[in-house]
């Protein structure tokens, strides 16, 4: 289970992109590359349309997981979920395996992303509504009585992938915490209203709103798992606390909380509390594994984003512990 790149494959390669869009049914092309994380993101213009191709390396990803995030995003379109369509390939596939590489190619989505407009109560409120309808559709019993079959990671392997990563001697307290945090996980009774496939990344650029339709989509199910479903609604509220006004959040949150509980009850206080600690330290997992892995060449663009994660690992490691983490760049 990998939700981020190594630092060495956050490189863009023109040709491996190249290679990728060959496969689809494509008369005039362009395309660039946009970002990367956990996955090499490229724009695609295509007979008059815009499309997103995600790639990443089959040693950080397998094959199944990504054709169990396909069959989830087809399914949510099916109940009228606004997910982003996922684009077949001429061969009649809508993955491509080739050469190490693992391509998906997505439609662009209407609308903007919530990171660009000021969000509303009435946004605030369909952002929660969207939610709520999603994780209502998303429990492990619904799912398998639909038919969709998603295979994804659940918390405990989640855990088990955080375990391999927390191997560093300066990291034992954080081992600790995520053994406890594991074992209160366990003690919580799971639930068709409490416990399914979570998106686990609804940061607001992943998340659009279209005026005109008065219509939400959610983009980019790359990191969804088998979770509780606090772990979703605490990524938003971090989200607005991290970027919105201080003066707005807590009206922003209360539409978000009021739009998902038209379709599903309120986390506990324990689950909200416990998930935070989870996204918390699994994200300095994740920043510790990308910068484990340097490239032997580092681009000129690389430093500041170097810089930026280090500092966001010592921010995690501090809220976590009470501490400061002397050297956040040693790691393995």
């Amino acid at each position: 289970m990998v939700l981020i790149l190594k630092l060495k494959n956050l490189i863009e390669n023109d040709n491996v992109a190249q290679q990728l869009i060959e496969h689809y049914a494509f008369e005039k092309v362009e395309f660039g590359f946009l970002r990367s994380s956990s996955n090499v993101i490229y724009w695609v213009k295509a007979d008059g349309k815009v499309y997103f191709l995600r790639y990443t390396t089959e040693d950080e990803r397998n094959i199944e997981s990504i054709q169990g995030e396909i069959a989830y995003i087809l399914y949510l379109r099916e109940q009228g979920i606004q997910a982003n369509q996922p684009v077949m390939t001429k061969e009649g596939n809508y993955v491509i395996q080739e050469n190490g590489f693992l391509g998906v190619l997505f439609a662009c989505v209407d609308g903007e992303p919530l990171e660009e407009l000021d969000i509303t109560p009435k946004v605030a409120r369909e952002w929660g509504s969207q939610l709520g309808k999603l994780h209502k559709l998303s429990s492990t019993k619904r799912l398998e009585k639909k038919g969709v079959a998603c295979q994804r990671a659940d918390f405990k392997e989640a855990f088990a992938w955080i375990h391999t990563i927390l191997t560093n001697a300066k990291e034992q307290e954080l081992q600790e915490i995520a053994t406890q945090l594991e074992q209160s996980f366990q003690t919580i009774e799971k639930t068709e209203s409490n416990y399914g496939l979570c998106h686990y990344d609804l940061e607001l650029d992943n998340v659009f709103w279209d005026e005109e339709k008065e219509e939400m989509s959610i983009i980019d199910f790359d990191d969804s798992m088998y979770h509780f479903y606090a772990i979703d609604l605490v990524q938003i509220f971090m989200n607005i606390e991290e970027d919105i006004p201080e003066d707005r959040q807590s009206l922003v949150k209360e539409e978000v909380m009021k739009g998902y509980m038209e379709d599903m009850p309120a986390p506990t206080e324990q689950e909200l509390n416990l998930a935070k600690q989870f996204v918390i330290l699994l994200g300095y997992c994740k920043l510790a594994y990308c910068l484990a892995y340097p490239p032997e060449l580092s681009p000129d663009w690389m430093k500041p984003l170097v810089d930026k994660l280090q500092n966001a690992k010592k921010m995690k490691y501090q809220i976590l512990t009470g501490k400061a983490l002397a050297d956040a760049g040693s790691h393995f």
